[in-house]
């Protein structure tokens, strides 16, 4: 599908298509989680990575989750509180 017939379908129904848009940022952080010699990763590891808030980068890889680009599991920390990790859907 080229980027016209995109655009056509975005335009039909907005509503529809507009959880899949991600920004280029996005992409960028996707990539980076691709390359990365860890299986899983956290907002931490992004965060150093990016030089980003752990704020931000949290923020980040819970949008790419909630839109279907990253899974996440729970693992509970020493201290007791609970860190996300994230690993990629696909390939």
């Amino acid at each position: 599908m080229n980027k016209l017939s995109m655009c056509k379908l975005f335009i039909a129904a907005p509503n529809t298509y507009r959880g899949a848009i991600i920004t280029d940022h996005c992409i960028r952080i996707l990539e980076l989680i691709t390359l990365s010699e860890y299986e899983m990763v956290d907002s931490r590891w992004l965060s150093e990575l990016s030089g980003k808030s752990i704020q931000n980068s949290s923020a980040v890889l819970v949008s790419l989750w909630k839109k279907g680009y990253l899974s996440r599991v729970e693992r509970i920390d020493t201290s007791g509180g609970i860190i996300y990790k994230y690993q990629r859907t696909f390939g």
